[in-house]
């Protein structure tokens, strides 16, 4: 093969992917917006909570059109009461919305009850549905502990990210 045949069949070859690689590259799962949440059962009402912390998000967060965005919830719970005691209901919720029509939304949810002398810990994450628009979105996170003697005790937390479409 001479060196001009060569040449002739890479420059081909670089345009017919560049004309088939839009079709095939696909949006991408985009992370942004983390919180830990927390739940604490005891044997006192003043100790008994629920926490939101250590939120992180990025905004504006730049996508590329047909991005989704992938939000994220530490949720921990501990019941340092002694066992068998009366149920502890640990409730969690991760929620993502749009700004503009909260109708649109993308939720997770993780409940556990306990007994006395138990904790642990679970992950959840909600994905958004393909981004064309600059809509922002606002992403929520819940946590709450509830006892038949304390009742419930809840923590909110919010964070809206501005989406930047080229």
């Amino acid at each position: 093969m001479t060196g001009m045949r060569w040449i002739g069949k890479v420059c081909i070859g670089i345009v017919a992917a560049l004309l088939v690689l839009p079709g095939v590259v696909r949006a991408a799962p985009v992370d942004d917006g983390w919180a830990d949440g927390s739940t604490l059962a005891t044997g006192s009402c003043l100790t008994t909570g629920a926490w939101i912390s250590n939120k992180v998000y990025r905004s504006p967060l730049s996508l590329q059109s047909g991005d989704q965005v992938v939000s994220h919830f530490n949720a921990s719970w501990s019941d340092t009461r002694h066992a068998p005691a009366a149920a502890a209901v640990h409730s969690f919720h991760l929620q993502s919305a749009w700004t503009v029509e909260q109708t649109y939304h993308w939720d997770d949810w993780y409940n556990v009850t306990t007994y006395g002398d138990a904790s642990g810990s679970t992950s959840l994450s909600v994905t958004t549905g393909e981004i064309y628009f600059e809509y922002n979105i606002v992403v929520t996170w819940v946590a709450s502990v509830t006892t038949t003697a304390c009742g419930t005790k809840s923590a909110q937390d919010q964070a809206t990210i501005v989406i930047d479409l080229p």
